[in-house]
């Protein structure tokens, strides 16, 4: 484990290949789970600023949720979006059988609007306290084995693959230090087997 700017980084962070499958997955990390993601203040305006935009599209499913609980409700103390059935976000589309985000649908035709919670942008990284500090660890996530399968064979650290995430939540310089931290860990695994086959 490592610390940047006040955050606790674990090992999970800089050792995990991570890169999304979605014909394969089929955005089940939208879909599975008891509670939707967790959303700032500042994120639930946002969204509720945009619903009128957004509700010709809502599935019927979603719409009902919303009209009865709104778009967030608090789950062990924090604030995170509503879902259907305890499934998916009230925000998931489909799309050819995939689990698509009407808010980042809405954004890539709108770049300058909002584009998604940052905890989803983030995912499968995810910010918790351990002890008195915000700590980074990557989720494991039984939906998002074709994305370790997939990242480990084109070997993608999962931390390269979020690094636009990365960089909206925590800033460049942050993604600078963690990308040198990998950078400085790889090398040393690399010259400690090399020391191995030496004395073989």
């Amino acid at each position: 484990m490592i610390g940047i700017h006040n955050y606790l980084i674990s090992d999970s962070v800089l050792t995990t290949r991570f890169a999304c499958d979605l014909g394969k997955c089929k955005g089940a990390c939208c879909v599975e789970g008891l509670a939707g993601p967790p959303v700032t203040r500042e994120e639930i305006d946002e969204i509720e600023a945009l619903l009128p935009v957004l509700r010709p599209g809502l599935r019927p499913e979603g719409l009902e949720v919303i009209d009865r609980k709104g778009i967030w409700e608090e789950w062990e103390g924090t604030p995170v979006l509503t879902c259907v059935n305890e499934k998916e976000c009230v925000f998931v589309v489909f799309r050819d059988g995939v689990a698509k985000c009407a808010i980042e649908e809405h954004w890539q035709s709108n770049p300058s609007a909002f584009r998604k919670p940052v905890s989803c942008h983030l995912f499968p990284i995810r910010v918790r306290d351990f002890f008195g500090q915000k700590a980074l660890n990557v989720v494991d996530n039984e939906d998002c084995k074709p994305a370790i399968v997939r990242g480990r064979r084109e070997s993608v650290p999962v931390h390269r693959f979020l690094k636009e995430a990365i960089i909206r939540r925590f800033g460049s310089e942050f993604y600078q230090i963690l990308d040198q931290e990998y950078s400085r860990m790889t090398e040393a695994v690399v010259r400690r087997h090399t020391r191995k086959r030496k004395t073989r």
